[in-house]
């Protein structure tokens, strides 16, 4: 059997995403079968590690120390539509929104704070941003990053895995418009108000500054249901409060709380929660029994001097 000096050249694998894949053999004596055997090893690594970083869903991707992509995989271009020589090259802040790229610099600057306070570096990061698709569109996404160190401990670069939650996250938002919405007006419900409420007073108490409270009642309410029927009784509703969206500013919360609506605004004096709605709720059926269609005002009386 014939035995040879044989240097073996590199043998590369170029996946789809940029990456090549280079393994060498040490300059030894082999004979055929040795090197047979070698090279289907290779083969079978190199087939390996394309199938692991490109066959799966999630985005596997690296960049340099300039956060620019050296290597993204094709699930890019199912997630996001672009191709992977449409991304290499280009800084990672490219595939984000503008609150994505703010939301990425606060990880950063928490990072850094943490690992200054506690002097030991924090390596990987999970951070939930919007990127942008070919198609115009935005994707939510996962993305969990990792530093990538040299032999001396320098940071060299980044590497890391983005996966698609915008299943997850639409799921998440409807929970939430189901806890703290009304399902019918889109309004604020009662948990949500008086979050809104008890928030608001402690800001105008720091602030020094003043909070209303008004209350909105229908006058004749109960006979468009039971002439028309509560599918017309429901458009009014929803009428309704699309006019008092219109209305309050993005600072004001306006709520759905049974048969009535409410939203808090900027007035003089904030009192406790229940001594608000007490005199609102006064305010209000004091207008419905001197005959509706009208206003009430209804304010705190003033406390009574005490003796020194």
């Amino acid at each position: 059997m014939a035995r040879r000096l044989v240097l073996f050249p590199a043998v590369s694998g170029a996946g789809a995403g940029g990456t090549v894949v280079n393994l060498t053999i040490n300059a030894q004596p082999l004979d055929d079968s040795t090197i047979s055997k070698a090279a289907e090893k290779i083969r079978a690594s190199v087939a390996h590690y394309l199938l692991l970083t490109e066959g799966v869903s999630d985005v596997v991707w690296k960049l340099d120390r300039d956060f620019k992509f050296t290597y993204i995989s094709p699930a890019d271009e199912r997630m996001r539509g672009f191709r992977a020589d449409e991304v290499l090259g280009r800084h990672v802040f490219d595939l984000f929104t503008d609150e994505g790229i703010a939301t990425i610099r606060q990880q950063l600057r928490r990072r850094k704070l943490s690992e200054a306070a506690h002097g030991v570096p924090q390596d990987s990061i999970t951070i939930e941003v919007q990127q942008h698709c070919k198609d115009g569109t935005l994707v939510w996404t996962e993305i969990i990053s990792t530093r990538e160190r040299d032999a001396d401990g320098n940071i060299v670069g980044e590497h890391g895995i983005t996966r698609n939650i915008t299943e997850r996250k639409q799921a998440q938002e409807q929970v939430h418009r189901l806890a703290f919405y009304d399902s019918l007006t889109r309004l604020a419900n009662r948990r949500l108000f008086n979050d809104r409420l008890g928030q608001a007073l402690a800001r105008a108490r720091r602030e020094h500054s003043g909070l209303g409270l008004l209350f909105i009642d229908l006058d004749n309410f109960k006979p468009v249901n039971d002439q028309h029927g509560h599918e017309a009784g429901d458009g009014v509703l929803q009428a309704v409060a699309q006019r008092i969206n219109s209305c309050v500013r993005a600072s004001d919360t306006a709520a759905r709380i049974g048969g009535w609506r409410a939203y808090a605004r900027e007035a003089q004096q904030p009192e406790p929660e229940d001594a608000l709605l007490r005199l609102g709720d006064a305010a209000m059926y004091r207008a419905k029994n001197t005959g509706g269609n009208r206003v009430e005002i209804c304010t705190p009386e003033p406390a009574s001097p005490q003796p020194v």
